[in-house]
């Protein structure tokens, strides 16, 4: 199932295309709907998808100004201008910055289907090709890069963000987001947290690491509820709760 976005600051045709339109039934599920370009802009900086659907004109970021930045950034989503607008000059803008189509409102059900059927005629070509040219050795290479990432991880576990990472990587954020995602099938905030915590278990066990507060710091939580609700997650009991165990065990030995 491929991944879109939707974006139109008119509520009703957002509301409309996201709702009543089978997606499904052509391969496609809609992640979020968005009234405004730099809602979607900021969306995207931590999320990938394989089709944007967007008005043109919009408040606070526009379309053009939206497929211009997916297009320096490099990035693959296709794109479909839904607008009301016939305007040569948009339509070359559009053409300039990669976008795969630029309809006039109203569109019917019949060409958004067609659209869709050949936007996803274009995801397969490339998803295979990207298959093919994946040269021999290219799974250790992976190996590689997914160890560099948890290395980094483990040594920066306080404060590592995505956007320290990718700096660090010199990758996309959202690209390392999914790469990590599809090579070890896990997010990358599910993995980061593994890490906090079992660094979290090495401080409960020592007294000398003080309260519970202060070990929350020291694995990068500013507010000891928060990850003393991801330490119960992760382990089925509080921070508090398997200091005092660990504690009665070590008496009992």
């Amino acid at each position: 199932m491929y991944r879109l976005i939707i974006i139109d600051d008119d509520a009703g045709t957002s509301n409309n295309l996201g709702n009543y339109f089978p997606w499904e039934e052509h391969g496609f599920q809609v992640m979020e709907k968005f009234y405004d370009g730099y809602t979607a802009c900021e969306y995207l900086k931590k999320h990938t998808v394989d089709l944007i659907i967007s008005d043109i004109k919009m408040p606070v970021m526009d379309g053009i100004e939206l497929a211009k930045w997916l297009y320096d950034q490099g990035r693959r989503e296709k794109i479909i201008f839904i607008s009301g607008y016939k305007d040569f000059d948009y339509a070359q803008k559009a053409m300039e910055y990669g976008v795969s189509y630029y309809c006039l409102k109203p569109v019917t059900y019949r060409e958004i289907k067609q659209k869709l059927a050949n936007i996803r005629q274009a995801l397969e070509r490339e998803k295979k090709a990207e298959l093919e040219r994946e040269p021999e050795g290219e799974a250790s290479i992976k190996e590689k890069q997914i160890r560099k990432m948890k290395d980094y991880i483990r040594a920066n576990y306080r404060d590592v963000t995505l956007e320290g990472l990718a700096e660090h990587m010199k990758k996309n954020p959202a690209y390392l987001s999914r790469f990590f995602k599809e090579n070890t099938h896990l997010n990358l905030s599910v993995y980061i947290t593994q890490v906090r915590m079992g660094k979290a278990l090495s401080f409960l066990r020592d007294e000398e690491f003080g309260t519970i507060y202060e070990i929350a710091e020291k694995v990068g939580y500013t507010n000891a509820v928060s990850f003393s609700k991801a330490f119960q997650k992760q382990y089925g009991v509080t921070p508090s709760e398997y200091r005092s165990r660990f504690t009665t065990i070590q008496e009992e030995i």
